[in-house]
């Protein structure tokens, strides 16, 4: 059992009690106190720490070097369907198939491996099969030794950014279209107003229209 008792001193500390039967026929009770307080103190740490990594807005997933997942936070839940029970121990590529990412492993791991940070987008399989593109940095947790221990990684859903970029896009090239078509029929007039002004000269009239404007106007666009 776990008792919270007190010190000499006055400090309270939290132990561990395990007790077993004296000798047979005997009245005595053994029993072994083991002070767990800094054990406590350091899973009420981690607790914490995982409370706060839930409360965050984006997925955040520890990995084993060798892809194991041992930690999925609840954003991760919420972005990609699975629940904390299923992925914890599974591979993370059974858990998001990646995509595009498949090539570049080699390059994520060489980059791990030496300490450094990698971050970069690919797009993963949701657990309905949907397909997200993913924003992520995968930073390694080293040892005393320089080994790779555990990789933490945080995605974020970045499909309403690729939604807005798409439309962006979309209107610079329409607008790039529509004045290309202003351009040439502009400069069409201009052409055909040329040629009035070449048969007024013919006729020995003054030209009928003035073209300088329109002529540094258009030397304007295609530059």
């Amino acid at each position: 059992m776990e008792y919270t008792m007190v010190r000499k001193d006055g400090a309270p500390i939290i132990v561990e009690v395990h007790g077993r039967p004296g000798p047979s026929g005997s009245a005595l009770r053994l029993a072994a106190v083991r002070d767990i307080t800094a054990r406590k103190r350091a899973e009420e740490n981690l607790s914490l720490q995982a409370r706060m990594l839930d409360a965050v807005g984006q997925a955040v997933i520890a990995t084993d070097p060798e892809q194991n997942i041992l930690f999925w936070n609840k954003t991760a839940v919420a972005m990609f369907g699975w629940s904390k029970e299923e992925a914890l121990g599974r591979k993370i590529k059974d858990i998001l198939p990646p995509q595009s990412s498949r090539t570049l492993l080699p390059e994520i791991m060489t980059t791990l491996a030496q300490g450094a940070t990698w971050s970069g987008e690919f797009f993963v399989q949701c657990r309905d099969k949907r397909m997200i593109p993913l924003a992520t940095t995968n930073s390694p947790l080293l040892n005393e030794h320089g080994d790779i221990v555990a990789i933490i990684g945080i995605g974020t859903d970045i499909s309403k950014r690729k939604e807005a970029e798409e439309v962006i896009q979309r209107q610079i090239k329409e607008l790039t279209q529509f004045n290309s078509v202003s351009v040439d029929r502009e400069m069409r007039m201009v052409e055909l107003k040329r040629e009035i002004n070449a048969l007024c000269a013919q006729a020995g009239q003054q030209p009928r229209y003035a073209l300088d404007f329109l002529e540094e106007r258009i030397a304007t666009h295609d530059q």
